[in-house]
């Protein structure tokens, strides 16, 4: 089931790299938690999610995510993203890598974290080592 998981998210990135930020929303289980790069590093459920990301993307302008790299882990895909936009108040443009531990159950996202640093990502997710 790996290879299917790891060829499901990059279709889904091949979208968020043209700014299709809709795009996945099939790929998340009904009971999905996610943990973004925020103060406080709050789990989120789906619809904690998407207020968090509604929030967040008010903020900028040409938002765009692409996938750098894709890691297959088993039930772990660690992936690699680019992401790039320009802030809408202050027109600073970001140029950014983030570190995504997306872990699958059945062919579904059941958990997806974001880390800055990606020996902390690989902590989060076991997969140090």
């Amino acid at each position: 089931m790996s290879h299917e998981n790891v060829d499901r998210l990059r279709g889904v990135y091949n979208e968020w790299a043209k700014g299709e930020l809709q795009a996945g929303e099939e790929l998340y289980a009904e009971g999905a938690t996610f943990v973004p790069m925020a103060e406080g590093r709050e789990t989120l459920d789906r619809d904690g999610f998407r207020r968090f990301m509604h929030s967040f993307l008010s903020e900028w302008d040409d938002f765009t995510c692409e996938a750098v790299d894709i890691a297959d882990h088993g039930d772990k895909v660690l992936v690699t993203e680019h992401q790039r936009a320009t802030g809408r108040g202050s027109g600073i443009a970001i140029d950014q890598l983030f570190y995504v531990v997306w872990t699958f159950e059945g062919g579904l996202a059941v958990h997806v974290r974001w880390d800055s640093d990606p020996d902390e990502a690989r902590r989060a997710a076991g997969l140090s080592g």
